[in-house]
């Protein structure tokens, strides 16, 4: 992509793709990384730190001051989609913030009894109707 310097004070400034800056959640004070190599230069956006979702559950548990629940209980997923993603996200979750905090995950207390469409993209109101009835 081709773009064009212009003076800003003692400096030469360029404009930086809205593509780029959304991508990378990027906003003005951000600081990327220039890279040069001869007579080209790449800009790059820094690497951020990657947290464990569990990790970041149990500190806010942690500091929540709400009492300790009996134990986590992960949502099964229906049959079908579990043999097609081949794990349950919220199990693995329940495990691993289990191992942090020593809450007790109990897998067998809910039943799936209806297939429902992803909640992914619905809001509130539609997830809530979207698995109604779905459990025993």
């Amino acid at each position: 992509m081709l773009q064009t310097l212009r003076k800003a004070g003692g400096s030469l400034v360029m404009t930086v793709p809205k593509s780029f800056i959304e991508q990378n959640g990027l906003s003005e004070g951000s600081q990327v990384e220039l890279h040069l190599h001869g007579k080209k230069m790449t800009v790059e956006a820094p690497a951020r730190p990657r947290y464990k979702l569990a990790d970041l559950m149990a500190d806010a548990w942690g500091v929540s001051g709400l009492p300790a629940p009996d134990a986590l209980v992960p949502v099964p997923l229906h049959a079908q989609r579990q043999r097609v993603r081949g794990y349950n996200q919220s199990e693995l979750l329940a495990r691993r913030l289990s191992v942090q905090t020593g809450f007790p995950v109990w897998r067998d207390v809910l039943l799936r009894t209806a297939r429902t469409g992803p909640q992914a993209r619905l809001g509130l109101d539609e997830r809530s109707r979207n698995i109604a009835g779905a459990f025993e």
